[in-house]
């Protein structure tokens, strides 16, 4: 395996490899890694890990060096897509001048009422959004029609890149909040690929708790929990006394049990989410799925895969 984040590896076969909290070589972070004793929960963990010098890539393969730093250069990622093509991010009307306020020019009152606009909201996709300070720090907020719409008609990929670093809120009509403190470059990908739309803490299977493998009842519980996917990312309440919402993951034991629960937090969402589905497809491979079902599996996983890229 190779090194692509923090205590996260892939290998040429296999994507969201973590080093188990019990290994030995928890936060030492090796470039490469031989690893061992998989542990599939909700999530795929290495439990015995052992460094690989590139003397040992050379010797197992002489490509395998190449191809694992391939990989490592593909690296999947949510945010940090986005690239500034231009020469300069100033319009050329803001350039440094004799003129300059900065410089001992006198700023006039038009181009004050400008910089305080510029410093109180920002705009994109012919929406206009206020930024607030919390805890000290600029926060966009964006309530969630206005969100929507701006995601879908801002096609400047510059635009978005300069201001994709910028901490944003998601604003519902009912006062709560989805992804707090997250980038807008993340929030925006977002509003572009799901449904945002809150759905009632009725609208979805709260308790179900279900395994699958179950000798008598493991063909019917997989037929019922393929019925209720359609809940997964949607929006919901996760906190009702800081008027919080989040997205509804799928989480598995690794042994057949399966439920639902909400995480505030998108990227823990997904990443939970398409573990659980990968060993779900495992588990449901020699099933007796029709057609119609196991599109609906592998539609949810190339949709959720697809935010990586």
């Amino acid at each position: 395996c190779v090194r692509e984040g923090r205590e996260s590896y892939r290998s040429l076969t296999a994507d969201h490899i973590s080093l188990h909290p019990g290994s030995s070589m928890f936060h030492m972070n090796p470039l490469y890694i031989v690893a061992g004793e998989i542990v599939r929960t909700s999530r795929m963990f290495a439990m015995s890990v052992s460094p690989l010098t590139k003397d040992q890539l050379a010797k197992i393969d002489s490509g395998l060096e190449a191809q694992l730093n391939m990989l490592r250069k593909q690296k999947r990622s949510l945010t940090g897509n986005l690239e500034y093509s231009g020469s300069n991010f100033r319009d050329s009307k803001e350039k440094v001048g004799k003129d300059d306020s900065k410089f001992g020019g006198k700023a006039n009152k038009k181009d004050k009422a400008a910089k305080k606009n510029s410093e109180n909201e920002i705009s994109f996709g012919r929406q206009t959004f206020s930024i607030a300070k919390v805890k000290g720090k600029k926060n966009v907020v964006l309530p969630l029609d206005s969100l929507v719409l701006a995601a879908k008609e801002e096609k400047n990929e510059n635009l978005l890149a300069t201001i994709g670093a910028m901490k944003g809120s998601v604003r519902m009509k009912s006062g709560y909040t989805l992804m707090n403190g997250e980038k807008l470059e993340l929030i925006i990908k977002v509003a572009k690929a799901l449904d945002l739309t809150p759905i009632s803490e009725k609208d979805w299977p709260r308790k179900m708790n279900i395994n699958i493998n179950d000798p008598e009842k493991g063909d019917e519980n997989l037929e019922t929990l393929v019925s209720t996917l359609d809940c997964i990312m949607h929006v919901t309440i996760s906190k009702s006394s800081s008027k919080e919402m989040g997205f509804i993951c799928l989480f598995t034991d690794g042994n057949g049990t399966y439920w639902f629960k909400v995480s505030r937090g998108f990227t823990t969402a997904l990443n939970e989410t398409l573990s659980s589905l990968e060993k779900m497809i495992d588990d449901a491979s020699e099933r007796n799925l029709g057609f119609e079902q196991k599109e609906k599996i592998n539609s949810l996983y190339r949709l959720l895969n697809g935010m990586y890229e």
